[in-house]
């Protein structure tokens, strides 16, 4: 007779009570998050033989990091997983996919999405539902272009499987990029910019492909500050950096993963849902880009409303007017996004 997992009635509790994420750490109880409270009904520490069997057999400790799907409960939740060192345990965290149904409206972004050349971002925190936006524009393209597709992430081969998408194996986004750009690939999804070179080189592969680059802000301004001063500014000359991407920049979809209220249908079925920030390329955001004005980005996507791009707070106050989040949540997330960034930051190289 096959021995259960003694870990499986936390995990069918986590997906039952609609966790926003599970949290797998040897040696630690199976803690879970629905909205922002922490649950824990097992205080039984995870063995290292129970983490296997709840991920599955089919991992590699070769590798540092690792992705993979978890069924629970009818839901599937993508797992992160971190296979520790001598100074840190194996843990990973669970996220449920957002079904692609479900997914917010990004067809602002159709244009640039059809472009044959170009950069398009997606950006936001760890666990903010990149993936399912980045899942929502490789379909489009697939039913709207022709085109050969690759991505360097894990998760979207897992979750596309059979789709016609190839997948590098390279653990370095520098050598996807240049692989994928020598095999000819029309449009190209790279998973992180972790340095200067691979920005430089994102850069390049967008002059006579599609590129779709992911980043970790939810705001345009500070992905603009991050990318081209922090990162960038550090070994090039800025204003050489601003050029290129205002000449290559398509569109900015930045989001974040929002507690919704308990009272709403789609806070009993997900316990999270998606508000996110659309910037399209106009000619007065290219114009921000090219003399470094970042100061002034969240003002031209205001202004901006009527060529299709989207506030944050725009869709916080949506989604509160729909009570699909409650005041307090909607008051948090609005201080968080709000960034300020002083014109005396983009000193410009005249």
């Amino acid at each position: 007779m096959k021995q259960q997992n003694p870990f499986k009635k936390a995990l069918r509790e986590a997906a039952k009570a609609r966790a926003c994420q599970i949290y797998l750490q040897v040696g630690q109880p199976i803690r879970w998050r629905c909205r922002r409270e922490f649950t824990c009904t097992d205080p039984t520490p995870l063995s290292i033989d129970g983490w296997k069997a709840i991920l599955g057999a089919g991992h590699s400790s070769d590798r540092r990091f690792d992705a993979t799907i978890v069924k629970l409960d009818k839901r599937r939740f993508k797992a992160r997983i971190t296979y520790g060192d001598g100074n840190c345990l194996p843990y990973a965290v669970l996220t449920p996919i957002l079904e692609i149904n479900n997914a917010p409206s990004i067809t602002s972004l159709d244009d640039a999405l059809m472009a044959r050349t170009g950069l398009v971002f997606v950006s936001g925190p760890p666990m903010s539902g990149r993936t399912t936006l980045v899942m929502q524009m490789i379909r489009f393209i697939r039913q709207n272009r022709t085109g050969s597709i690759a991505t360097g992430e894990l998760m979207i081969e897992h979750l596309l499987a059979g789709d016609g998408i190839f997948r590098t194996s390279f653990d370095f986004p520098i050598d996807a990029i240049e692989c994928l750009a020598a095999d000819g690939h029309d449009i190209v999804y790279i998973e992180s910019i972790p340095d200067a070179e691979t920005f430089d080189a994102i850069l390049a592969a967008a002059e006579d492909r599609l590129v779709i680059a992911s980043w970790n802000s939810s705001s345009f301004a500070r992905t603009l500050t991050g990318l081209v001063y922090d990162y960038a500014g550090q070994n090039s000359d800025t204003r050489r950096i601003r050029q290129r991407l205002a000449v290559v920049f398509r569109g900015f979809i930045g989001t974040e993963l929002i507690p919704t209220s308990p009272d709403s249908r789609y806070g009993r079925r997900y316990g999270q849902i998606l508000a996110r920030e659309i910037v399209v390329a106009n000619e007065a955001m290219i114009g921000n880009i090219r003399d470094g004005d970042f100061h002034l980005v969240d003002q031209t996507i205001i202004g901006g409303r009527n060529a299709g791009m989207l506030p944050f707070n725009d869709d916080l106050r949506q989604l509160l007017g729909l009570n699909t989040i409650d005041a307090a949540t909607f008051a948090e997330f609005q201080h968080q996004h709000h960034v300020e960034i002083a014109p005396s930051r983009v000193i410009t190289e005249l």
